[in-house]
């Protein structure tokens, strides 16, 4: 996310939308990328009008008021000092607002005429956002990047950089599998989920244990509800409960040591998927609960029937929201297809 950032920056894109589910982190982020190419960085909310990310001392738009975002926009376009970057963090949600009303069209006209007046300048707009779906008519003018949830190696370096912080007056039994396990756990969780989950696991063990693994897939079961569309499903199959099926079997139990922490760093890939296919009753459901057993990782499962939604637009965000959590998972369950 950073180096598209950057290379937009310096492309001089007047601007653009980024899409993520961690505004905080994200922002911290694109603060950093712009501020080591000279940008002073200043970030609009709707109740607090514009704020100053940089240091230093720099010029405010519109004096740091602004909390109506027409004024924030005339004040983006009357600025002239520096080099900056304006991240504006609530324009979706009051965008969505005004969509069906008369405001909406010179809301839209306004963002046209800003873009041509940044076009060439030092300055770019940034709209921070939860959602990659922005105003269709601004197509042409927004630049959109989707910032990613933490990866395998951010997720690690996040348990580890916790358990540093937080556990020098608690016991942590944790060795080097166990937190290997954890952050595999974690996939599609967001920095901030998977350290509330530690905090929280913390207390309730007085310590980080054995047991946090439980907790932490808890918040994950609760994560995963969110999607409307993905359900979390416990596993209490093994291998002893396939009757045949020997080849598959034992190709499972081989990959199974592909999630390991050795086979991480030695660079073996982790398996992207296997597809069952057959008549119902020859076991498929049956084999995707155990795989997710031997590979000891989250087994969840998409319910086409809950892909429906009522309103314009809700359809297409379920299923992408549903993606964005299965893309961090080693192993989902697909049914109804």
């Amino acid at each position: 996310m950073e180096k598209n950032t950057k290379l937009l920056l310096q492309a001089r894109a007047p601007m653009m939308w980024v899409s993520t589910l961690e505004e905080d982190h994200t922002l911290l982020r694109i603060q950093a990328a712009a501020e080591e190419l000279g940008y002073v960085v200043f970030e609009w909310t709707c109740i607090g009008g514009f704020g100053q990310l940089s240091s230093g001392t720099h010029r405010q738009p519109g004096n740091g008021q602004c909390t109506n975002l027409d004024q924030a926009l005339r004040a983006v376009a009357e600025y002239k000092h520096g080099k900056s970057l304006f991240v504006f963090r609530d324009f979706q949600l009051l965008s969505n607002r005004i969509e069906r009303n008369p405001e909406y069209v010179t809301l839209v006209r306004q963002l046209k005429q800003l873009y041509r007046a940044l076009s060439g300048t030092a300055h770019t707009l940034l709209f921070l956002a939860a959602s990659p779906t922005f105003p269709p008519e601004l197509k042409d003018e927004l630049a959109l990047i989707e910032a990613a949830l933490p990866d395998a190696a951010e997720r690690l370096a996040i348990v580890q950089t916790w358990i540093e912080a937080n556990c020098r007056g608690i016991p942590c039994e944790l060795d080097a599998e166990a937190i290997h396990r954890i952050m595999a756990v974690s996939a599609g969780m967001t920095s901030r989920q998977i350290q509330s989950a530690l905090a929280r696991s913390a207390v309730k063990r007085k310590g980080i244990k054995a047991e946090s693994l439980e907790d932490i897939l808890e918040e994950k079961v609760s994560v995963v509800k969110t999607s409307e569309v993905l359900d979390y499903i416990k596993v209490e199959a093994s291998l002893d409960d396939v009757g045949g099926l020997t080849g598959i079997k034992d190709f499972m139990a081989k990959r199974a040591h592909a999630f390991s922490p050795a086979a991480a760093r030695y660079g073996l890939p982790v398996p992207r998927g296997v597809l069952f296919l057959g008549p119902p009753g020859v076991g498929k459901s049956l084999m995707a609960k155990v795989t997710a057993s031997i590979f000891q990782i989250p087994l969840l499962r998409f319910d086409i029937g809950r892909l429906q939604g009522s309103l314009v637009g809700q359809s297409e965000e379920r299923m992408r929201i549903a993606f964005v959590i299965d893309r961090y998972q080693h192993a989902t369950h697909f049914s109804g297809w």
